[in-house]
């Protein structure tokens, strides 16, 4: 797999992808301090670990690691963040996997679901019919393309 014809950017963007791993530990946290409210807690962690993460960049960067700088400091920035938020909203339970709620969440995303693809056909079959009024009849009908498709023989799509 190689990103913008450039081999190397492979490596890099594995690296990255390390913040995945990392930011995982930090979703719960996050939701317990959003729970209680405590939005200045989180915007001071989220502010610490950004400057944080800003001047190991630089540092690197003027120490001349190029690129691998703003790795470093992307990860780095992650990672004081899911610390910093764990410390003031500490989640210390091993998980638990259960699926007995998820029969009325799947039941709901096939609700969900089944109107989306009856949403999808109801309002682009109209551009299919007209389309094939385009083909048959002429470029006429081109305009009319977004109006809802008419018996053959209406009058004021696009027929003198």
């Amino acid at each position: 797999m190689i990103f913008f014809d450039e081999p190397r950017l492979v490596v890099i963007v594995r690296v990255l992808s390390s913040q995945f791993v990392i930011s995982c530990f930090s979703v719960i946290p996050e939701s317990l301090l959003a729970r209680a409210l405590k939005f200045k807690i989180r915007a001071l962690v989220n502010l610490g670990a950004q400057l944080a993460g800003g001047a190991l960049t630089l540092a690197l960067a003027f120490s001349g690691y190029g690129v691998w700088s703003l790795v470093a400091g992307a990860i780095f920035s992650t990672t004081i963040n899911m610390v910093g938020v764990n410390f003031a909203a500490p989640y210390l339970h091993w998980p638990h996997f259960s699926f007995l709620g998820a029969g009325t969440l799947i039941s709901f995303g096939g609700k969900v679901t089944a109107g989306r693809v009856l949403w999808f056909f109801l309002f682009s079959g109209r551009h299919v019919c007209c389309w094939q009024t385009t083909r048959q009849r002429g470029a006429r009908f081109l305009l009319s393309c977004n109006a809802p498709c008419l018996p053959a023989g209406a009058k004021g799509i696009g027929h003198p």
